[in-house]
């Protein structure tokens, strides 16, 4: 996984190439600064892989702690 690029240039090998069917440019916005909330590419791989590891089953190394703090 990782944060997409801001120009067409900037395509990961094989990312997708985006279009804006209103006719605007789709590489107009600043995707990078997007980290928190968008701007991630990943493949189904990647993603499945990520699934795995905050799943909670207990056979497979966590990214998440099991315990749930409360502010």
């Amino acid at each position: 996984m990782r944060i997409a690029g801001n120009t067409l240039e900037d395509r990961a090998t094989n990312e997708v190439k985006y279009y804006d069917r209103t006719g605007r440019d789709p590489y107009g916005m600043n995707v990078a600064r997007m980290d928190s909330h968008g701007g991630w590419i990943a493949t189904p791989s990647d993603l499945t892989a990520f699934f795995v590891h905050i799943d909670g089953f207990k056979h497979t190394e966590q990214l998440l702690a099991t315990t749930l703090f409360v502010g």
